[in-house]
């Protein structure tokens, strides 16, 4: 192509309408030397929602790793795992009972229950804390991703 030729192209590359995007793959324009700018409509209706949706999936996906690792003792507190041991008559009682009918008398050592029982009394480990805090984050995410 000539510079002239290149120029007529580029000019009228330029006019094209609103509704048509920027990217030469996308358009009915042949591909141009020059790079076609987004126009201000185009930034505001596309780019920035776009940009937007992932700060809010990002921002949910934080706020839910940080709220489950402050709910999780709560939690662990109103299923019955508290400070000075398992609560009678709630559900971690019933579950004790039943673990421990289960194993002949006595819960099973690593087990969940006793992961769970050693988190309500001496609280989350670092371990526990990043763990809780990942899979918060990747529940937020996963919720964020369906909801934006």
């Amino acid at each position: 192509m000539n510079r002239s030729a290149l120029a007529a192209h580029d000019a009228a590359a330029l006019q094209v309408p609103a509704q048509s995007c920027y990217c030469c793959s996308h358009c009915s324009l042949p591909p141009h030397s020059t790079p076609l700018l987004p126009t201000t409509a185009q930034i505001k209706q596309e780019i920035i929602p776009k940009k937007m949706g992932l700060l809010t999936a990002a921002a949910i996906a934080t706020v839910s790793a940080g709220g489950a690792v402050v709910a999780a003792p709560v939690i662990l507190g109103v299923v019955g795992f508290g400070s000075a041991g398992i609560a009678a008559s709630s559900y971690a009682a019933a579950w004790m009972s039943s673990a421990a009918i289960a194993n002949g008398g006595g819960v099973a050592a690593g087990s969940l229950f006793a992961v769970l029982q050693s988190a309500g009394m001496a609280g989350l480990s670092t371990a526990a804390t990043a763990a809780v805090a990942g899979t918060g984050g990747t529940v937020g995410g996963l919720v964020a991703a369906v909801l934006i």
